[in-house]
């Protein structure tokens, strides 16, 4: 949660994705986890934020009191997605391996850039690599098995990788 807007307990929430439907649709949401509240309207706001009234916080203070708090939805209320494409959670802690079977690391977090999403990976060295999503590099997804199959670029996972 961004924080407060208004002096009626408004809230600003930042979002990722092209559009606000699937935050639109939501009919409740939870807020670091712990409380759910009844979603009254969301709206527009800043680029990459809605602006989103909630049963339940009345007023600015109350808003505020919830700036940095985590913002999750039902699964189920997400709009389907073509063929290819993910939501972020569903690649965020699913291994990385080679088609030859080595592990590059697990999926740590997802960065959105104007080039293309990058995905922070943790190998088990506690290095951060940073792998673009490029078809040719990223070349299967598999959830059932919370893997990713990915060819790496020579020379992007740091010196002393095989050729």
């Amino acid at each position: 949660m961004a924080g407060a807007h208004g002096v009626r307990g408004g809230l600003r929430i930042r979002y990722t994705g092209d559009d606000l439907g699937n935050l639109k649709r939501a009919e409740e949401l939870l807020l670091g986890g712990a409380r759910r509240f009844r979603v009254r309207s969301c709206r527009p706001g800043r680029p990459g934020e809605a602006l989103v009234e909630l049963e339940g916080i009345e007023d600015r203070d109350a808003a505020a009191a919830l700036r940095g708090r985590d913002v999750f939805g039902r699964i189920d209320r997400l709009a389907p997605l073509p063929e290819g494409e993910y939501y972020h959670f569903q690649l965020v802690g699913c291994r990385v391996v080679t088609p030859e079977g080595r592990e590059l690391g697990r999926v740590r977090e997802i960065y959105e850039t104007r080039a293309g999403d990058l995905l922070a990976v943790e190998d088990a060295a506690g290095r951060e690599h940073l792998l673009p999503t490029a078809r040719e590099f990223l070349r299967e997804v598999r959830l059932e098995r919370g893997e990713i199959l990915y060819v790496p670029i020579p020379g992007l996972l740091g010196e002393g990788e095989p050729p």
